[in-house]
């Protein structure tokens, strides 16, 4: 990892503690029940968060376009579908690249079709990094 990467880590978290200080997490995913996550971006107008629960899906992209919870992201780097995040029965994430251009990125390790998720984890996906909580 290199010094801008670390940079751009340090502030994922930071952003993370941020809204855990001010109340915008909520408590069971807090408390790390499972099957309850928060997904955080930062934007230079604000901190975004979804708040994803078992069997609940998200199509993260610059325009998604489908009948599952979207995510629209100003990202001129970012695919108009660029990845799902999906949260099954049993409490698990997992993430699956919709062949983005430019790739989606799991701690900075490239993902081919799809990856499992935990807590903790930065998704980046054009210029835009995300923190799952």
């Amino acid at each position: 990892m290199n010094e801008k990467d670390n940079t751009l880590l340090g502030n994922v978290l930071a952003i993370g503690a941020r809204l855990v200080a001010e109340g915008r997490i909520p408590k069971d995913v807090l408390d790390g029940e499972p099957g309850a996550f928060a997904l955080c971006l930062a934007t230079r107008e604000a901190v975004e968060v979804k708040v994803l629960h078992c069997g609940d899906e998200i199509e993260v992209g610059r325009s998604p376009q489908t009948s599952a919870m979207h995510w629209e992201v100003d990202d001129p780097w970012m695919s108009r579908r660029h990845f799902l995040l999906a949260v099954d029965a049993k409490g698990a994430a997992t993430l699956r690249c919709l062949g983005a251009k430019n790739g989606t990125f799991v701690n900075d390790e490239a993902v081919d079709g799809g990856a499992p998720l935990r807590r903790g984890d930065v998704i980046r996906a054009g210029s835009s990094s995300f923190l799952l909580l």
